[in-house]
């Protein structure tokens, strides 16, 4: 049986595609896990500077004070907002919410009718 360099080549690209896949899944996986690092940093500060009496949100240009409540951040009209000065969003935690396209109001059972 000879072996031609078109199978030799065949032969070689499947061997090699499972090192490239793993390739690109660690850099993903990388990227995911720079974010969640950063959005535990970003947590982690919030709540130490609400541990320490300061305002936690002075800075953040979508920061509500609700009497009763304290601050919160991010669109409280919408159904995933964490209703939290430390976490925005279950969806987009780092926000913005502003144009956000998992936007979903909040829906009011005395307004269906």
């Amino acid at each position: 049986m000879v072996v031609t360099s078109l199978q030799v080549g065949v032969i070689f690209t499947v061997a090699i595609m499972p090192a490239i896949a793993t390739v690109f899944a660690l850099r993903r996986q990388k990227t995911q896990t720079v974010a969640r690092a950063r959005l535990a940093q970003q947590v982690s500060q919030r709540l130490s500077a609400h541990r320490s009496g300061r305002s936690p949100i002075p800075d953040d240009p979508e920061a509500l004070y609700i009497p009763g409540v304290g601050f919160v951040i991010g669109d409280i009209s919408c159904q995933f907002n964490g209703r939290s000065p430390f976490l925005r969003c279950a969806i987009n935690p780092c926000g913005p919410c502003a144009d956000c396209h998992n936007y979903h109001p909040i829906s009011n059972p005395q307004n269906q009718g």
